[in-house]
């Protein structure tokens, strides 16, 4: 039997899913799988791209144990990173805009080093934006 928190970026609702198998990932509120992800998720390809002054988007493809997609997008500037968009299963949230705050530097980390940013800002859950030295 397992014990899992759940947060649903879209309408907020935060619960705890008891049971033997991983989640439904489903919000009993409002229906939508914009939810946390089942089990742990696993990066499945990078699009990265960039402008001369240091400017442009690393996007990472993710799946979770369920196979449902999650996409982090990330707008850079040089070394600094912030996290403006997740996608899940198609449904586009602006991370700003999220309910609940996931963290996800340490996912993110190996990704992130790779095309130099060194500074991840996540303001999922406005209350609690987070800077991360990578």
């Amino acid at each position: 039997m397992t014990i899992t928190p759940i947060d649903c970026l879209q309408c907020g609702a935060e619960y705890t899913y008891i049971g033997a198998g991983p989640h439904g990932a489903e919000c009993p509120d409002c229906g939508s799988t914009c939810v946390s992800p089942v089990g742990e998720l696993r990066i499945t390809d990078n699009d990265y791209w960039s402008v001369a002054n240091g400017t442009g988007e690393l996007r990472v493809h993710t799946v979770d144990e369920h196979e449902r997609s999650f996409e982090f997008r990330i707008g850079f500037q040089k070394n600094r990173g912030t996290l403006t968009t997740i996608t899940i299963d198609g449904t586009s949230v602006l991370a700003k805009h999220c309910s609940a705050g996931w963290s996800i530097a340490e996912l993110l980390n190996e990704s992130l080093e790779r095309y130099g940013i060194t500074l991840l800002t996540n303001p999922m859950k406005s209350d609690m934006t987070s800077i991360q030295r990578l």
